[in-house]
């Protein structure tokens, strides 16, 4: 997926997810889209839930 459909399909399961291509100015060319996790103000359990319903919107 690129990573405006990881974005995307990541926010339909209720989870936000941040695009890496805006901190650069050129992004390189790579294989893999990539993006950032943000886990502030989730405890072990929230994270453990964002991980498992990103699983499931990206496999």
């Amino acid at each position: 997926m690129t990573e405006k459909e990881l974005i995307a399909t990541a926010k339909k399961k209720g989870v936000l997810v941040y695009p890496v291509s805006s901190f650069y100015e050129r992004p390189p060319s790579q294989e893999y889209s990539q993006v950032l996790l943000g886990f502030a103000g989730l405890d072990e359990n929230g994270i453990d839930e964002g991980v498992h319903l990103l699983s499931k919107a990206w496999f």
